[in-house]
């Protein structure tokens, strides 16, 4: 079965030229989307103004506080091939609001976290929503507009993600010097309910022609572990040298796994 245009799901709107109804539909479910898409990119960059706060209020040195940014980082790469793969063979609307739930829901954690093992630990599963949210958007946009439409939402998605990363640091500060650290969180509440609210209301559900295929879970664990074996080096290997055992062990592991990853394929 292959994916349905929107129209299918609006009633007296199949034939013809695209009616204002439904196109307030498409852009409703694009909003729904780009203020998910918002959050998860200005959390990705957003939390490394606060690394200085956040320092005096745990009493962490730098290195374990990085990985505030770290863990939510290493989570939304590592988790997007295999939740992708996932979203192919269900719901996109089920995982997207999945995502957007479980972001909004471990922001407020992150916002109470009383230590930074609570934190890390909250970001962790604040970048597994991300995960869940990114490995949706473009296939919803797809599925919602028809092609000739198509350029234009795909791209302003694209200047989002860019925009989001952009503008995190600018928007933590100001957040940081007027409310505090928690308010870098608590901002994504108001934000994860709009998109949960119209993404309830107005996206179908999204089924593709893969939903009977079998999940290819060899091939998705090979491509993780190779993805968060060279985060790992990458991210660590300004401390450990490039020539050090760790990076060497990483870099060596990396390389296996997306070795057997290609020649699984």
């Amino acid at each position: 079965m292959k994916m349905r245009n929107l129209r299918t799901f609006i009633p007296g709107f199949r034939r013809g030229p695209y009616p204002s109804r439904l196109d307030r539909k498409m852009w409703w479910i694009f909003t729904s989307v780009v203020l998910g898409t918002l959050m998860v990119n200005i959390d990705s960059s957003v939390v490394n103004v606060l690394i200085p706060t956040l320092e005096r209020a745990f009493h962490r040195p730098p290195s374990l506080l990085q990985w505030t940014v770290s863990a939510y980082l290493l989570v939304v790469t590592t988790l997007l091939p295999l939740l992708g793969a996932l979203s192919d063979r269900g719901s996109r609307k089920t995982y997207y609001l999945m995502g957007v739930a479980l972001f909004t829901i471990s922001s407020a954690l992150c916002a109470i976290a009383t230590n930074l093992m609570e934190l890390i630990i909250f970001r962790m599963i604040q970048g597994l929503g991300g995960a869940l949210i990114m490995a949706n958007v473009m296939s919803i946009i797809t599925f919602t507009f028809p092609p000739e439409r198509r350029g234009k939402p795909l791209g302003y998605v694209n200047s989002i993600v860019a925009l989001g990363t952009i503008i995190g640091p600018g928007l933590g500060s100001v957040l940081l010097s007027v409310f505090g650290w928690r308010s870098v969180f608590w901002i994504n509440i108001p934000i994860g309910m709009v998109s949960l609210a119209l993404s309830i209301v107005h996206l179908p559900p999204l089924r593709t022609s893969k939903e009977e295929q079998p999940l290819d879970l060899v091939g998705a664990i090979w491509i993780t572990a190779a993805v968060a074996a060279m985060f790992f080096e990458f991210s660590e290997v300004g401390a450990w040298g490039w020539m050090s055992a760790p990076s060497i062990v990483f870099l060596v592991t990396g390389a296996l796994f997306l070795f057997l990853f290609l020649f699984h394929e």
